[in-house]
């Protein structure tokens, strides 16, 4: 008894979490959003563009 507030305490930062900040997001128009994002492979900040 009492484990289920330790299970919400940790998985809190990890479920809570915005999927994308508003910083990497640039241009919201014609029905798509460009944001930026990091290519973990190249270490290099790369922008991509899709429909919403």
């Amino acid at each position: 008894a009492g484990r289920g507030y330790e299970v919400l305490k940790y998985f809190a930062p990890y479920v809570y979490r915005v999927a994308i900040s508003n910083k990497r997001l640039l241009k919201l128009e014609n029905d798509c959003v460009t944001f930026r994002y990091k290519d973990y492979k190249t270490k290099n900040w790369r922008t991509t563009t899709l429909p919403v």
